[in-house]
């Protein structure tokens, strides 16, 4: 249907897979040749045909997620919305709310003058779940220009610029499929008034009698809580793969399946919206927080497993690319102090060095087969935009780069020392083999790291030497920031200013959280991730 060009408006307030195997998905890359730098006109017969098919729903969540990863919601009468795609038009913030922290602290990157324009990318847009009371619709959006061009700031329009380079300059694309692991909390646990605590953790975990993979009767009571969840979902036409008890106390997993990174990310957003919102209704807090009870307990992370299509040139893009600087991209896979707190070693956590093996978890970096391979220093305080995009520059500098020497790391790094299921039974023995190290195939390069078969500290420095693992993870935001600083390469296959925002506005939130005592800390990051 054709339709005027785009207009800007503001609200009146200030306020392994061949091609022929690809999965179909809305996101289909684009056709030959590669998108220009501006935006594409709006589906209107895609939102056509999602008004029909949805005729009972009323609002529209028009959503953006920040740099601090807090997702930002305008709401829309539905009819408002449509008359917006109709027109070709546009929603105005002020610029200056892109540069706020979570609670609206302003930072460096404000800039009190001058608009940015939220446009709803339609290939997002699906009904809400059943129990929300607006009977709504939620899309994911970018951030433009007045003159409706991409925003290089925007780090939804960043990550699908550099999914473009990857397959028009590499021939290459990939499918991510995301864990979410979640911890479920009970509020107003009650004070005791004998404890000597100054300040007393207000929440505890909605079960206690809980290992992994176990249905306890008291876990039991929580399945229709879980069944309501996933069958939320799938009426939302987000299928999940499975779902099971984490190691944690009242923590679980939801596995969703592989797709486009893109629309992997927009519904992950959308999945961990509707298990928080039905948490809630059933009166529990359902937070990504990486360690939600200081020191006890198993951490929550949120592996990635991405595959390379084709898979030929995997060991460039993971073992050249992504962990050549993998100390640089945890400043945004892990990216805050809490998150660190997760990683140790001998705890499937990844491990505190940098290295890969395969069907070994106690690497950063695992290879699952070849061409899928998992992420496993990331956890849910992460802009997934960003994590994705920092991981696809990194890899295609991998591509472009295999023989380059590993970038500095920063003086504060100690130098010395889809199927995604987390504990499937693979059969693999670790131990076997521990003496040779297994050479990378000549046809795909040569690496000083190699696949590592047996647990990184087990063995001594001699022993990690002849794997080529010289390098510790970091150990601390502090750490991993400075490491970002350091690796310019990355810096600028990322967007230079992308990364200058992000590290400022980290800066400024992690003064703020500096500045509060660690049970307060901690419950402010519950309340918001």
């Amino acid at each position: 249907m054709p339709h005027s060009p785009r207009q800007n408006t503001e609200p009146h307030s200030d306020t392994h897979i061949s091609a022929g195997q690809r999965s179909v998905s809305p996101y289909n890359v684009y056709p030959f040749p590669p998108p220009g730098r501006v935006s594409q006109l709006y589906d209107v017969a895609r939102c056509d045909d999602f008004v029909q098919q949805n005729p009972s729903v009323k609002f529209v969540y028009i959503q953006w997620l920040d740099y601090m990863a807090t997702t930002r919601v305008h709401i829309l009468p539905i009819k408002e919305f449509t008359r917006i795609i109709y027109e070709g038009q546009r929603i105005g913030i002020a610029q200056s709310n892109t540069g706020t922290l979570q609670n609206d602290t302003l930072t460096p990157i404000v800039n009190t003058k001058g608009q940015i324009f939220v446009e709803p990318d339609l290939r997002s847009l699906r009904r809400a779940h059943d129990k929300d009371p607006l009977k709504a619709a939620t899309v994911m959006s970018y951030w433009r220009s007045e003159d409706g061009r991409p925003l290089p700031s925007c780090p939804r329009n960043n990550l699908e610029m550099l999914i473009t380079d990857l397959q028009y300059k590499h021939n290459t694309t990939l499918q991510v499929g995301f864990e979410i692991e979640v911890t479920f909390l009970a509020r107003d646990k009650p004070l005791n008034p004998f404890s000597s605590q100054h300040s007393q953790q207000t929440y505890e975990a909605v079960t206690n009698i809980h290992a992994w993979s176990t249905l306890t009767p008291t876990q039991w009571l929580q399945t229709p809580m879980l069944a309501e969840i996933a069958t939320s979902l799938s009426n939302m036409g987000i299928d999940l793969q499975q779902f099971h008890a984490e190691s944690g106390p009242g923590q679980y997993e939801f596995v969703l399946p592989p797709a486009p990174p893109l629309l992997a990310i927009d519904t992950l957003i959308q999945t961990r919206q509707v298990i928080a919102q039905i948490a809630a209704l059933h009166g529990l807090r359902a937070t990504l927080h990486p360690k939600p009870f200081g020191e006890k307990g198993a951490g929550s992370a949120a592996h990635a497993h991405i595959s390379l299509q084709p898979p030929t040139r995997d060991m460039d893009f993971f073992v050249g690319g992504v962990l050549r600087h993998m100390p640089a991209l945890c400043a945004f896979t892990m990216p805050d102090a809490d998150s660190y707190r997760r990683v140790e070693d001998n705890k499937w956590s990844g491990g505190t060095w940098v290295c890969w093996g395969t069907q070994n978890r106690e690497c950063p970096l695992r290879r699952v087969e070849d061409g899928r391979w998992e992420i496993r220093c990331l956890d849910g305080l992460a802009n997934m935009y960003l994590v994705m995009a920092s991981i696809i520059a990194a890899g295609m500098l991998g591509f472009s780069s295999a023989s380059a020497p590993s970038p500095a790391a920063g003086p504060v790094l100690d130098q010395t020392v889809t199927e995604a299921t987390e504990h499937s039974d693979d059969g693999v023995d670790l131990e076997v083999g521990a003496g040779q190290p297994v050479r990378p195939d000549p046809e795909v390069g040569e690496y000083k790291e190699l696949d590592l078969p047996v647990n990184p500290s087990t063995l001594d420095d001699e022993g990690r030497a002849r794997y080529g693992i010289t390098r510790k993870m970091p150990k601390s935001f502090d750490e991993a920031y400075t490491a970002l600083r350091a690796d310019g390469v990355l810096k600028e296959a990322l967007g230079s200013e992308v990364v200058r925002v992000y590290l400022t506005m980290k800066d400024c939130e992690q003064e703020m959280l500096d500045k509060m005592a660690e049970m307060e800390r901690r419950e402010w990051l519950i309340e918001r991730y």
